[in-house]
């Protein structure tokens, strides 16, 4: 299995590329500064774009990571040359190299249309233009990613970086019992899937979801009890009348209970 990856040098492909690698797949990492790629990851294929549609033949799939990122002050258009431009630039290397699948890396905060920062315009423009490229050659998949949890977290979440292990663990739980994230390893799993040519949606949403979290999972079972024992409080009058006349009415218990 082949897979070829743009930007790895960003915080995504920096922490993508290890898992991938233990994985045993066969990895073309591409950027525009080789000599960067080749220190970052000694010992792997690197190339240049001009060089992508001849490296990459024979991959299974190209994943798009090369991006301008919120974190940047440049103006609208330099996020429009390198989130739009060159990912149609990709798109068109990914189909010269007949690799069947382009994944387009995107951020939750592009379908926000009220998200008006450059990144998300132009993430948002990106993704509109793809949706038109989806009946032809190669298959194209977006993916919308929350924040992405790995050895090192970037955006606000970077501040967690310089507590202890212990806590970082702990308040990154806290954190993601409030917001949805990805953890590096389950991205790597979703890629190999996609590798594989697994059906999947044209549009995905990929996130490890809260109903393993222990703490949301806390929050939750105490907002259920505290709005039950509110109604019990407030409205107890009303649900001894209610009781009363489902008695006055009809035969049988006035309260219905079920043994599991």
């Amino acid at each position: 299995m082949k897979i070829v990856i743009t930007g790895a040098s960003g915080h995504i492909g920096r922490q993508l590329v290890p898992p991938l690698q233990r994985r045993g797949i066969d990895l073309l990492l591409v950027g525009r500064d080789t000599a960067k790629l080749g220190k970052m990851f000694p010992g792997a294929l690197i190339s240049g774009y001009n060089e992508l549609a001849n490296a990459g033949r024979g991959a299974d799939l190209l994943v798009h990571l090369a991006v301008l990122n919120n974190d940047n002050t440049a103006a609208l258009d330099q996020f429009e040359q390198v989130n739009v431009d060159l990912a149609f630039r990709v798109l068109g290397l990914t189909r010269d190299a007949g690799i069947r699948r382009f994944l387009n890396i995107s951020t939750i905060h592009a379908p926000d249309d009220a998200n008006q920062s450059n990144y998300a315009v132009s993430k948002r423009n990106a993704n509109a233009r793809l949706r038109a490229e989806r009946s032809g050659t190669p298959e194209v998949l977006t993916v919308f990613l929350p924040a992405v949890v790995g050895q090192r977290l970037s955006g606000k979440l970077a501040v967690l970086d310089r507590v202890p292990e212990r806590l970082r663990g702990a308040l990154l739980m806290v954190l993601s019992s409030l917001r949805p994230v990805v953890g590096i390893e389950h991205l790597a799993n979703f890629l190999v899937e996609a590798a594989r040519h697994a059906p999947m949606p044209s549009e995905t949403i990929l996130s490890d979801g809260q109903q393993s979290n222990p703490v949301f999972l806390f929050l939750k079972r105490f907002i259920d009890l505290g709005f039950a024992f509110a109604v019990i409080v407030l409205l107890w009058w009303l649900l001894i009348l209610i009781w009363i006349g489902i008695k006055l009415q009809s035969p049988g218990p006035g309260i219905f209970s079920q043994c599991a």
